[in-house]
Formats: structure tokens, sequence, C-alpha cells
């Protein structure tokens, strides 16, 4: 007689927890290695810069040669070699305003310090092609390196923060070689360059849809999961005991969850006809129903209320999805009052309490301030690093997408779902 041979037990769901910590553990680490003293890269994003206009100007004279070279006689060729031939200005890469890089550095006095001078070199085609194909690779690179210096002066905290360093400054492949000979080949540095910045908008286009699928997810699970809870008919009519633990919660979710909404201007009628509003939540009146019909949208024109909704989304994923388990409640919380919210549902279906609006502002400002995501949308990379609170947000809720987006290496190992995923 056969017998079943006895299935190995599935490994428990601590062992697992501790396996995706450890992983996002190194995650954090090697990301938040990659920063430096934001003094230290100022300092170094100003030399950078200096070195880069040097370069320019060398590589500016190849080019105002070659073109001065063809505007020779073939008569006049022997005595101008030995004379030496005077450069225009108007050859200079400054004075081609239709190229957007040269037109934005020469607004803030590149190239003003162009003089003529006479050269004795003859460059060949080749050559000053080359060198016009760097000078478009380094503007670039000292256009990014302004954006770069005015916002760590302008946008950082303190002098003591650590920011990530830019592609511009990195070295190996990325590095420009400032004291090369000119030549009819273009250096490595120029193709690597523009395959780094491709491959930074590719990996920041996939982490920020990886960020708001898990956003746009977690708020829908959370906020009809909620209502599942409190109302067995799905609408704004509550029907539950609300004083037991779970649609207790489930109700304070729903009403904060609204109130982010009215904060914003974007809790509507299912009548709205305003164009320019983006709805987070829907309510028909008649039905007493809600919806969410544009949360993508929402992430990308609301991004505070996005955020705000996914941390309320956030700490309510234990027991929202597990019927066994009910919500934290911690001494302090038990020792206050309930919050009265500006906006919420109860048995007569949504309901608005002016004299609770004040203080429902006043509670979400400052459950804003202490957010851990980055401030504005789509995310930036350094947005991203500028706080350790940030990395672990973004490995959190972005997964493996994050180590692209962060630059660094790819763990093999499974990184942990977001909020309501999997």
């Amino acid at each position: 007689m056969c017998q079943k041979r006895k299935r190995a037990p599935k490994p428990r769901r601590e062992r697992a927890k501790v396996v995706t910590d450890g992983v996002r553990a190194a995650m954090l680490e090697e990301c938040l290695r990659q920063r430096l003293p934001v003094q230290e890269v100022l300092t170094r994003a100003v030399l950078e810069r200096g070195a880069l206009y040097a370069r320019i100007r060398q590589l500016d004279q190849v080019v105002c040669a070659r073109a001065a070279w063809r505007r020779v006689r073939r008569h006049e060729a022997a005595a101008v070699a030995v004379a030496g031939l005077p450069l225009c200005q108007s050859d200079s890469v400054w004075q081609d305003v239709a190229q957007p890089a040269v037109r934005k550095l020469a607004a803030i006095g590149a190239g003003n310090d162009w003089r003529p001078c006479v050269s004795h070199a003859r460059p060949d085609a080749a050559t000053a092609k080359a060198a016009r194909t760097e000078m478009a690779s380094l503007m670039e690179r000292m256009l990014a390196l302004l954006a770069l210096e005015f916002r760590l002066r302008e946008d950082l905290p303190s002098p003591t923060a650590r920011v990530a360093l830019p592609p511009e400054l990195q070295s190996g492949a990325l590095a420009v070689t400032h004291d090369a000979v000119p030549c009819d080949t273009v250096p490595a540095h120029v193709a690597a360059y523009a395959r780094a910045r491709n491959g930074d908008a590719v990996h920041e286009a996939t982490f920020a849809a990886a960020i708001a699928r898990a956003v746009t997810r977690a708020i829908h699970e959370a906020f009809f999961g909620c209502l599942a809870l409190v109302s067995s008919t799905g609408t704004a009519v509550t029907d539950a005991d609300l004083e037991a633990p779970r649609p207790r919660a489930a109700l304070a979710v729903i009403n904060g969850m609204l109130s982010i909404a009215a904060r914003c201007h974007s809790l509507v009628a299912h009548d709205c006809d305003e164009e320019d509003v983006v709805p987070i939540v829907v309510y028909h009146r008649d039905a007493k129903t809600f919806a969410m019909p544009d949360l993508e949208g929402v992430v990308a024109h609301s991004w505070p209320a996005a955020r705000a909704l996914a941390d309320v989304a956030a700490a309510s994923e234990r027991w929202v999805r597990d019927a066994r388990k009910t919500p934290r409640i911690t001494d302090d919380d038990a020792a206050q009052p309930p919050l009265q919210w500006w906006v919420g549902i109860g048995t007569g279906g949504l309901a608005i309490n002016h004299a609770a609006k004040a203080a429902t502002l006043a509670h979400l400002e400052g459950v804003g301030r202490a957010s851990e995501w980055w401030p504005e949308w789509p995310p930036a990379r350094d947005d991203v690093l500028a706080r350790e609170a940030r990395v672990r947000t973004a490995i959190a809720w972005g997964g493996k997408a994050t180590a692209a987006f962060l630059g660094v290496a790819q763990p093999d190992q499974y990184v942990g779902r977001p909020p309501f995923g999997g």
C-alpha cells in the first residue's frame, strides 16, 4: 500500500521576515554609504565645473581653428602656417545659441571671457567633429553641476547634511580626462555619461511606477477594507458594532482618509463638473457609495495627499487583512480622547462636523511634518537619499526597483512586499 510522502513544513513567517529585514538593512547600509557631506560635494562640484570650463575652452579653439582654416585659400596656406591663423569669435561654440545647453550657460556669463588668439595648429575634420561632440557632453555636465550647487545651497537644512555623489563627480568610466590631447576619437566618458543619464531616466520612471502602483493599491485596499468592517452594505451607512476594536479603528481610518481628501478639496460629489479637480474620493449622494476613480492621478498631481493616505493605509494593514488581529493601542492613545474628525460617516451616511475642522487640520498638519516620504513627485534620487528615513520608505514601498533607482546592487533575496501587496 502506497503511503503519501509527507510534505516539508512551510517556513514560518517569522523566519521569512527576519530574512527580509536583513536584506532591507543591507540595502539601506549600501545606500547610505554613497552619501558624502554636502560641503565636500559642493567643493568638488565647483572644482569640477572649473575644470570642465577649461576643457571646453581648449576644445573650442580646435573647432575655431578648423573653421578658420576652411576659409584659407590654397595659395595662402604656406604663409598662414608660419604666421599663424587668427581665430574668430563667431566660430566659437558659445555663439551657437541654437543649442539649449549653450543658450542656458551663456545666459549666466559662460563664454564672455573669449579672447582673440592666433593658432598654429591645423586640426582635421574628424578632430573638430570629436571636439564638438565632447563639448556638448561637457556642457550638459556643467548644467547638471550648476543645478546641483543651486539645489544644495538652497534646499538642504544644514551644512552637516549628507548627499549622494552625482554621476558628474564619479570616477571610473564617467571621469573626464581634462588634460587629454584633442584627437579624432570621441572620449569614452561621453558615451558613458549618456548611458548613465539615460539609465537614470529609465530607473526613475520604473521606481516611480512601482511606488505609484504600491501607493494606489494600499490606499484603495485600506479604505474599502475598512468600509467593509463598518458597513455590511459597503456604503457610508454604518451598521457595525463600533465599540468592537476592529470596526472602531476602521471607522477612524475612513474618517481620516475622508478628511485628508476634503482638506485637499478632493472629496467631491458624483455630479461634480469641475474639470480641474483630481478627485481622491467620489461620493454618490443618493446611493451613499464611494469610489476612487483616479488614484494614479492623485499621486501625480496631489502627492502630499497621496503620501498621507499611504501612511494611514500602511498603519492599518496588519489588522485590516487579518481578522485574527486587533489594532494596537498604546498607553498614550488610550489616555487621550478619540479625535473628532471633520469629515466622516455614520448611521445617516456622510457627515460633516464643522466644529472639528480646526482640530482635524491641525492634526493632519502635524502628521504631515513627521512624514518620512520625499517632498515632491516624481521622486528624485537626491531627495530620497537626503534622509535615512526616506531611504527606508523607498525600500519598503519600491522593493527591488529601489536598488536600481538608488544605484546599489540588486539583492538576490526577497526584499519583501509593500503594504497591501501580494
